[in-house]
């Protein structure tokens, strides 16, 4: 299975249990608003129990960093937000976690909802998800997240760094 299909069926996983409001509540006490236009999930480590302890799934989960090396789930008590390609395939996962506010990216050099601003002239880009979902949630439709060294040379927009205080 590659890498896409496992992130959708973690998607899949996860979408069937409702994002409890408690772990929304902890975020918004922290100063993150999740719009509830915006694709997430919570991870709340059911699925290391859903699969065997061993066998080709497991492997490929920990290839993948969903699990990590003892088997856990590395976005336990986040909330999950998938990253896809322009086309809208899963491509990584970003999660915060819902006790501190920490990110966690599943790959180093990820842009979070490039596939919503494809379309738009000019693209506002900031460092983490907690500064995207801000902008979000004050009306504006043309933000992503960029981590690392992101290419977004194929974007054909004029991107506008911001530099959150």
């Amino acid at each position: 299975m590659n890498k896409s299909q496992l992130l959708s069926r973690f998607d899949d996983f996860h979408s069937k249990h409702d994002v409890p409001p408690s772990s929304l509540d902890s975020l918004g006490k922290i100063g993150i608003k999740v719009p509830k236009a915006i694709q997430h999930v919570f991870c709340d480590g059911s699925l290391t129990k859903a699969l065997p302890s061993t066998g080709p799934i497991v492997y490929d989960l920990k290839k993948v960093g969903i699990l990590d090396d003892n088997g856990s789930e590395r976005f336990k008590d986040c909330i999950v937000f998938p990253i896809q390609d322009l086309e809208g395939s899963n491509i990584s996962l970003i999660a915060v976690d819902v006790r501190t506010g920490n990110e966690r990216w599943l790959d180093e050099n990820s842009v979070w909802n490039i596939q919503h601003v494809k379309h738009c002239h000019e693209i506002l880009a900031v460092d983490t998800i907690k500064e995207a979902l801000a902008l979000i949630s004050e009306g504006k439709d043309n933000v992503i997240a960029v981590h690392g060294d992101a290419d977004l040379g194929n974007l054909g927009a004029n991107v506008k760094f911001i530099e959150q205080e």
